[in-house]
């Protein structure tokens, strides 16, 4: 068929050509690509500001791409969050089960315990290049998302890891409270979250001596800081007795 042959013969010869199917591997390239540009959209926005239109345009895909591969926003949220998080939560679960404790050496053992939980998070985003600055930007803003389905989607993959780390925690601290042990671990995560290497006043602030982008000298303070804090919840005073405030009711 050329140039010569009608017009109305070549489209013809066109509908009956079979269509090429996209392959598995396009398939999983924009999937990624909507991965990646959503996971940076909501790590500079947050996730309520964040719509599906913006995420075709910085991906470069039209809607379709994304209800095909994801049905919902939320649904894309939980992919980006597991395709990050289970990796480091697998990393934390195995070094807690495998934390060396012999029951004597406590604190020796509260660090390593503690190692193995803040380890695999900064692991991820080691060398701080443009990728991992979003990483940590994204797990720390999905960290304080207010919305239920995404706390949801938090919970289902945190909850276990919390269960481990406390126990491995209360073993190598048997003296100390289920509040100091609650507090000293929502203060260790506000610790790990804080970590940026967009922090750059650090290294202004303390004349080059620190930097939020070193990854090795973070971990090499982390551990001994965050164990001393634990250690030193153990001679807190009592639980208090706080109750939750009852909402007030309004006049009708």
């Amino acid at each position: 068929m050329d140039a010569r042959t009608p017009a109305a013969a070549r489209r013809l010869a066109d509908i009956r050509r079979p269509k090429k199917r996209p392959t598995r591997a396009n398939g999983d390239a924009t999937r990624n690509k909507i991965l990646d540009a959503a996971e940076r959209l909501f790590a500079e926005h947050g996730y309520a500001a964040v719509s599906m239109r913006s995420i075709t345009a910085e991906a470069g895909v039209n809607v379709a791409a994304i209800h095909f591969h994801f049905a919902s926003k939320e649904a894309l949220f939980e992919a980006i969050f597991n395709r990050r998080v289970q990796p480091i939560n697998a990393a934390r679960l195995a070094g807690l089960r495998g934390a060396p404790g012999n029951g004597r050496d406590h604190d020796a053992e509260l660090a390593n315990v503690l190692k193995a939980f803040v380890a695999p998070h900064l692991e991820a985003a080691k060398g701080f290049d443009a990728g991992s600055i979003v990483l940590l930007q994204f797990m720390t803003r999905a960290a304080a998302e207010p919305d239920k389905s995404i706390q949801a989607v938090l919970r289902k993959e945190f909850d276990p890891v919390w269960v481990e780390l406390t126990a491995a925690v209360r073993r190598a601290l048997p003296k100390a409270s289920d509040e100091a042990i609650g507090w000293g671990l929502f203060f260790t995560l506000g610790a790990l979250y804080f970590i940026n290497p967009s922090r750059g006043w650090l290294a202004s602030l303390t004349r080059n001596k620190c930097n939020a982008a070193d990854t090795e000298a973070a971990m090499r303070y982390l551990v001994p800081f965050l164990t001393a804090g634990l250690q030193g919840l153990t001679k807190q005073l009592p639980a208090t007795n706080f109750k939750q405030p009852r909402p007030k009711r309004t006049k009708k």
